[in-house]
């Protein structure tokens, strides 16, 4: 593994030595987007239910975290590894290497955004403009993750375990969240071009999820598919909402009627 997240692990430091890594990653954000501005690109296409849970979340000053087995990719959190070599090695039984892992995938939730306007992200990701994207201001860049696009098989994730159980380094903790393959196979699309940035929200900390317990594959067993949070409580605003040109009328007249209301800015496509 090369590049921001090679660094960034070598400044985590440990519990005595002072966290270097969380100014390292603002001031590398503040390079990389321009004006405060991030962007969410919203689809309206699809099942109408789903449609009309996006448009209540927007409306409710929400922004909805997805389970990772939700997205798009079926490559999210791949980790390629032996149990077997790593329980020789640690001492630690071959359940409990695979309960390490499956508890850190049920950790956390993922956000995703844009650093950069880009009018081809409405067809891969706002149905061609049947959909909105939805610019915000970022107040406090401690909560964003820039994503980094690497071969995820040439990561050693086996190596990265073990430091986790030894208490080498926390790599482990971070790096399957915010690294992903240069190609999305699942929608044949070149993920690079998204430029993406990341919000991480544990939904156990407030007991939001199996009243605060971490339990085996718990997510995938309760049909979770995520959580709406304020997004004011991430200090994002919204800035503009930019309308697609394929919303449907009863669609683009409530959004103007809901934009209006609450003194947001709006242009079309």
């Amino acid at each position: 593994m090369s590049g921001f997240y090679e660094n960034y692990v070598k400044l985590m430091g440990n519990l005595i030595e002072p966290d270097r890594a969380t100014p390292y990653k603002i001031n590398y954000l503040k390079k990389i987007i321009k004006n405060d501005k991030v962007y969410k690109f919203i689809s309206f296409e699809g099942d109408a239910s789903l449609v009309r849970t996006k448009i209540e979340t927007l409306k409710q000053g929400k922004i909805w975290f997805s389970f990772y087995k939700t997205l798009n990719d079926e490559t999210e959190f791949y980790m390629n590894y032996n149990a077997k070599n790593i329980s020789q090695i640690t001492g630690r039984s071959i359940n409990n290497v695979h309960l390490l892992v499956n508890y850190l995938t049920e950790m956390y939730d993922v956000y995703s955004l844009t650093y950069e306007y880009q009018t081809s992200m409405w067809q891969d990701y706002a149905a061609g403009g049947n959909g909105i994207c939805i610019e915000y201001n970022v107040g406090d860049y401690d909560y964003l993750y820039p994503v980094e696009y690497l071969e995820k098989t040439d990561i050693d994730f086996e190596q990265m375990i073990i430091s986790a159980i030894t208490g080498k380094n926390l790599a482990l903790a971070i790096i399957p969240w915010v690294i992903k393959n240069p190609v999305n196979i699942t929608a044949n699309m070149d993920s690079t071009k998204e430029k993406e940035v990341r919000m991480l929200y544990c939904p156990y900390d407030l007991a939001e999820l199996n009243s605060g317990r971490v339990e085996m594959n718990i997510k995938e067993r309760l049909h979770y598919r995520g959580i709406a949070k304020p997004y004011t409580d991430f200090k994002l605003s919204v800035s503009k909402i930019i309308i697609g040109n394929k919303c449907c009328y009863d669609t683009v007249k409530e959004l103007e009627i809901f934009c209006d209301a609450n003194g947001i800015s709006y242009t079309y496509l």
